[in-house]
């Protein structure tokens, strides 16, 4: 069986400090749906000053598969509470 590791964050300084928007989220969720065709996705620029972009950052309580020569086969997630 794999293993299943929380990540916790510890404090203000802990966290997400940067993404970036890949082909396959480890999330499994993409930024945005149009329909199951296969079509570029399309990207809006909400704040021409900030360019916000929105999705899904984290699946609450959700395993994302990960591996390492170090560890080997893993799951992390992140609880609502993270």
């Amino acid at each position: 069986m794999i293993p299943i590791f929380e990540a916790q964050i510890l404090d203000q300084q802990d966290g997400i400090f940067k993404i970036s928007l890949v082909d396959a989220p480890a999330v499994e969720s993409n930024f945005l749906f149009f329909n199951k065709e296969d079509k570029a996705l399309k990207f809006s620029i909400e704040d021409e000053e900030q360019h916000i972009v929105f999705g899904v950052l984290m699946r609450a309580d959700y395993p994302i598969y990960r591996f390492s020569p170090q560890y080997g086969e893993y799951y992390i997630k992140y609880t609502k509470e993270t």
